[in-house]
């Protein structure tokens, strides 16, 4: 997704990985988890508002609807 390649969404996916390590997971299915839900976030985004201007703040609200999405199955 061209638009997850702007200014500070590189600190939401970390800050993503970080919140689930606070959790207790292990750090490689952390790093996974974390791409997963920022990729699906910035495809929201994408569907929603297009690549052009998409900013990292877009993605923040959307990550909380991808986890329930996910529980959801």
């Amino acid at each position: 997704n061209p638009g997850l390649a702007s200014a500070g969404t590189g600190d939401v996916l970390a800050g993503a990985i970080a919140g689930l390590v606070a959790q207790g997971m292990p750090l490689f299915d952390a790093a996974a988890c974390g791409v997963y839900l920022h990729g699906q976030a910035g495809e929201m985004v994408r569907q929603e508002m297009g690549d052009a201007g998409m900013l990292a703040s877009d993605l923040l609200p959307l990550l909380p609807r991808v986890i329930m999405s996910l529980k959801r199955g």
